[in-house]
């Protein structure tokens, strides 16, 4: 019984750092969601020792999960095009294209 809900337990931390790492690869605003999941998933062990395994363990499924996703992309796409797919995917969001205004431009001059 309790082997199990420590199988549950896991499986919990690797889908929720997965949902977390699908979302970020969409776009990247999503990783502000990291911190408060690591929290959460804190709270729910009472040991100290546990807290911090369950902190690494959460972090370490998103980075697999993260370099999942992107290995994926790259055998879709193929190495020589995933510069240009990262650029038009992130690049938005990091003010790479300066041809036309981000987001932050045009709600600064609207207020």
């Amino acid at each position: 019984h309790e082997q199990t809900r420590l199988i549950q337990k896991r499986s919990s931390a690797s889908m929720a750092a997965f949902y977390l790492s699908l979302l970020t690869y969409l776009e990247i605003y999503p990783i502000v969601f990291m911190i408060p999941m690591i929290l959460l998933l804190r709270s729910s062990v009472k040991s100290d020792n546990q807290k911090t395994s369950k902190a690494l363990a959460f972090s370490g499924f998103f980075l697999l999960w993260t370099c999942t996703l992107q290995f994926l992309s790259c055998l879709l796409v193929g190495p020589n095009n995933l510069k240009s797919i990262w650029i038009q995917t992130y690049g938005y969001n990091y003010g790479l294209n300066l041809n036309s205004p981000n987001l932050n431009s045009q709600w600064y001059f609207s207020v």
